[in-house]
């Protein structure tokens, strides 16, 4: 079983905010072709479409939306665990 990689949650996640392909490529270190190739590898690991591409843009689809919103939530709470954890260990160390 595959499992998305951290970068290409986040790629999703900036494309589903920015709705380009290139302006996600200038937040990562990556071509516009590597952006969508790294796309297409998730949207098969995930067994959706995620996004349709389009000459003005880059739509979410109905399992991009729910995809996009479960991984902004688990950042989230990732995030919040690992200032939770930080601080936990000043206060130990203190």
């Amino acid at each position: 079983m595959q499992v998305p990689s951290i970068r290409q949650l986040f790629i999703a996640l900036d494309i589903d905010k920015s709705k380009s392909l290139s302006a996600t490529a200038k937040h990562f270190p990556m071509s516009q072709s590597a952006i969508s190739q790294s796309v297409k590898r998730l949207e098969e690991i995930v067994g959706h479409e995620l996004f349709q591409r389009t000459s003005s843009g880059v739509l979410l689809m109905n399992w991009g939306a729910f995809f996009c919103l479960v991984v902004s939530v688990l950042s989230i709470d990732c995030n919040s665990f690992r200032l939770y954890w930080m601080n936990q260990k000043n206060i130990i160390l203190r």
